[in-house]
């Protein structure tokens, strides 16, 4: 048999499960980005792989300890 307590809790579970159910979203939308060419992060990307290579294909043999 079903105790008072037992029969409020069901309740309350089944009436939160429906309010959720019944939210079709959390409210958020997430940020619209721009159409146009994001030319500044391409600018970045080329700047920082250059320097990437630059760094890369320098002589391992040049030392100051000589």
């Amino acid at each position: 048999m079903i105790t008072r307590k037992t029969h409020w809790t069901i309740l309350t579970i089944l009436a939160v499960a429906a309010a959720a159910a019944a939210q079709n979203g959390d409210g958020y939308s997430a940020p619209v980005l721009e159409r146009s060419i994001p030319w500044q992060a391409y600018v970045c990307s080329v700047v920082g792989l250059l320097a990437i290579c630059a760094i890369a294909f320098k002589n391992a043999r040049r030392t100051h300890l000589d």
